[in-house]
């Protein structure tokens, strides 16, 4: 079981994600990733949002990845 109460930097979910922090910050403010504003620029992500994120950004593309597959298989007939 994974430890929901650690906590990351904005820089090491970036390091994370292998996207540049000005994204996180995007998705930071989109509401896509759930963070906990210590002030201005500073957040904190917690593992548990962490974990949403990916589970949300999975159903997001699962229905797109099934679509796209069958629309290929339709194609090959």
């Amino acid at each position: 079981m994974q430890d929901t109460t650690k906590t990351y930097t904005v820089q090491e979910i970036a390091e994370i994600l292998k996207v540049r922090k000005g994204y996180v910050y995007d998705m930071i403010y989109t509401g896509r990733l759930r963070a906990a504003r210590l002030s201005e620029r500073r957040f904190r992500i917690t593992q548990a949002a962490l974990d949403d994120f990916f589970k949300q950004e999975e159903e997001r593309v699962a229905p797109a990845k099934i679509y796209s597959t069958s629309l290929h298989m339709e194609v090959q007939r």
